[in-house]
């Protein structure tokens, strides 16, 4: 007798969206994309999902390709048709860049988990989406939380206090001014604000000038203190004032801060060992 095969479960459906997903409320409570991009919708502005399990079965699909084509490769001995050479060259080159690019991703700074609960839910129940059998994966997809924040602070390109302060009223800013003005009284704007050329050159020429300012005022102040305890005393204070001024200004990175105020301490230490040394 020949053994009997039981018979698999038929596969589930899957679960289709729920009927307060696409309730009256949440339909007249929705924004269009062209209104979020232009800060109708703060928790999601500058926010947007990474799709980490996404990159990563790419790169998996990527890395499954080029071992079958390298199987290939090793069974006839390294030969190669004209095609495969093509797709060595071209597999190789996008898995790498993938991988760049996977990389550059994760090193984006990321929302706090309260801002990413909050952009998820907005996502999911505020946005008119093409078809709505989707919505729900906005929350429930296994990488769900995974976001970056895009904003210029978190990007470091958030104008520093000098052109803050400098303002600009040139060609940018005023364009600017008008897109703000054709918004619609609803809608929340917080726009960085916007620099110029002349602003930013301006900027740039303080920003210099105060530079040199923190090298120079310590050489010339160390110059001027005998004692070696007291010019220990005074490089210490001078390294510490730029690290508070520098945490300030700078709109870096923390390695970025790190490698700044390092670089300066070791002007001053090699200066104060010159000038010891040499008296």
């Amino acid at each position: 007798m020949e053994p009997t095969v039981p018979e698999l479960p038929a596969s589930q459906p899957a679960p289709q969206p729920s009927a307060t997903t696409t309730s009256a409320s949440t339909v007249e409570s929705s924004v269009s994309f062209w209104e979020v991009s232009r800060g109708a919708k703060p928790e999601l502005w500058y926010k947007f999902k990474r799709f980490e399990s996404l990159a990563l079965l790419n790169l998996y699909l990527y890395q499954d390709e080029l071992v079958s084509l390298q199987r290939d490769i090793d069974y006839k001995n390294g030969e190669m048709l004209i095609e495969q050479r093509t797709r060595l060259r071209t597999l190789t080159k996008e898995y790498y860049e993938a991988m760049q690019l996977f990389k550059q991703t994760s090193q984006l700074k990321r929302p706090t988990m309260a801002e990413r609960k909050k952009a998820i839910k907005s996502l999911q129940f505020t946005l008119p989406l093409t078809e709505d059998t989707h919505r729900d994966h906005y929350r429930f997809a296994a990488d769900a939380l995974g976001m970056v924040d895009l904003t210029p602070q978190a990007l470091g390109v958030e104008p520093d206090a000098i052109r803050v302060i400098l303002g600009g009223d040139d060609t940018l800013a005023n364009h600017a001014s008008n897109v703000q003005t054709r918004q619609p009284p609803t809608t929340s704007i917080f726009r960085p604000l916007p620099v110029g050329p002349i602003t930013d050159n301006v900027a740039r020429i303080i920003m210099a000038v105060f530079a040199g300012a923190l090298l120079l005022v310590p050489v010339i102040a160390l110059s001027y203190i005998t004692p070696t305890g007291y010019r220990l005393l005074a490089t210490c204070l001078f390294v510490l004032a730029f690290a508070v001024i520098a945490s300030v200004a700078i709109t870096g990175t923390s390695n970025e801060l790190v490698g700044a105020t390092a670089a300066y301490t070791a002007v001053l230490v090699v200066f104060l060992g010159q000038t010891s040394s040499a008296g």
